[in-house]
């Protein structure tokens, strides 16, 4: 009886210390390069979410991370085309259009993004040649600043998402974008002087979390929970400064608002699953707030809005039309706001716009300035994300 007991009694306390064990975790996801998409072309819509009464996503393994209740404020569409045959960038698998800014000012830009077994990353930029008068900063009625239209490859990598990618990876890399410029001031001797601003940008990514996600659908329902990692992202920016191979004169600097060795930072939340190849939601943050959510309503599964519908093509004139004429369009497919989106004949995305209808199912849009002559080809997207109308307009 007592030698029973005794093992009894030791059987029990296996159990007991068992039990206190840390236990193996199931359930976590990891996402390898065979998972990742990489179809030829693909377009991410997104919704832009309302931040009253969303909370930043807890960290931990096994969570739940209930958003389906996230009210839809706006929308974004972004094309990703096929890189083959264009070598600018060699080894880069898609072209997506990007904006970029220089102060207070903003010019169109094509990013190219390469795909290999370690990762997902940015091989460089190719920008638009624009020329913008800067007669408000200078006083010189022609002056002005031009930024070069020439490939602009970065220095060092920084990696979107890393392969294999599981719960607790962290990683920190940087980068160096240059931005070259041409600068005329006469107040200064400057007649197409040559210049770049230099940023290197640092980044930090850590997955710190692990479990479900729930988002609505463009109908407002709740999406079925999808297994995703939560990356968090610290990025720090740093700024540097030339003007024909010196640093530029402080009172220019002053002028347009400048400082040698600026730094700014951000910080975002990023949620990814093992079929999608675009984050499925991001957070950004800004000292403990939350400042603004997006996040994409569909599955992976679902076809592109714009392949599968059989569309009515709708007045648009002039037509031909030049940069800075307003583009008028009539439809009855649309009846309040949407975006109008402008693609050239490869597929870039060259414009996006928001819009509303007037009467008699009207809808005017601005053609900028920085358009070359050419055939594009423009979408109307309701606020649902839905394309009702494509036609095509000629740029002279």
């Amino acid at each position: 009886m007592k030698k029973t007991f005794t093992n009894f009694l030791t059987f029990t306390l296996f159990l007991v210390s068992w039990t206190l064990l840390p236990l193996p975790s199931y359930g976590q996801i990891v996402i390898e390069f065979d998972d990742y998409p990489q179809p030829d072309s693909y377009e991410v819509f997104r919704f832009q979410a309302d931040v009253n009464n969303v909370e930043i996503p807890a960290e931990g393994a096994d969570q739940l991370w209930d958003y389906s209740n996230l009210e839809v404020i706006g929308n974004s569409l972004s094309v990703f085309s096929s890189a083959d045959g264009d070598n600018t960038f060699p080894g880069a698998k898609y072209i997506t259009p990007r904006e970029l800014t220089f102060q207070a000012f903003s010019y169109n830009s094509l990013v190219y993004e390469a795909i290999d077994e370690n990762g997902v990353y940015e091989l460089g930029r190719l920008p638009q040649d624009t020329t913008f008068s800067i007669t408000a900063i200078s006083g010189g009625p022609n002056d002005v600043l031009r930024f070069v239209g020439v490939p602009l490859p970065f220095e060092g990598r920084l990696d979107f998402i890393r392969f294999p990618l599981s719960y607790q990876d962290s990683w920190t890399q940087s980068h160096t974008e240059t931005t070259p410029f041409e600068l005329t001031v006469a107040a200064f001797g400057l007649n197409m002087v040559p210049g770049a601003r230099e940023r290197t940008l640092t980044q930090t990514r850590t997955v710190v979390g692990w479990g479900k996600l729930i988002t609505p659908n463009r109908e407002g329902e709740s999406n079925e929970p999808r297994d995703v990692l939560l990356m968090r992202v610290n990025r720090v920016a740093v700024d540097s400064f030339s003007l024909g191979g010196f640093p530029p004169p402080q009172q220019l600097l002053d002028a347009f608002g400048l400082a040698q060795g600026s730094t700014t930072k951000d910080e975002f939340c990023l949620f990814w699953d093992q079929h999608d190849n675009s984050n499925l939601m991001r957070v950004n943050l800004s000292e403990g707030e939350i400042t603004s959510v997006f996040f994409k309503p569909d599955h992976n599964d679902i076809p592109s809005s714009v392949s599968a519908l059989d569309l009515t093509a709708p007045l648009a004139y002039p037509n031909p039309i030049s940069p800075l004429q307003e583009l008028n369009i009539e439809t009855d497919q649309i009846s309040s706001n949407g975006t109008f989106i402008l693609t050239d004949m490869n597929g870039r995305q060259v414009h996006n716009a928001s819009f509303s209808a007037l009467a008699n199912d009207k809808i005017t849009v601005p053609i900028p300035a920085y358009l070359t002559p050419g055939m594009y080809v423009f979408q109307l997207m309701d606020s649902t994300g839905r394309v009702e109308g494509m036609g095509r307009i000629s740029v002279q």
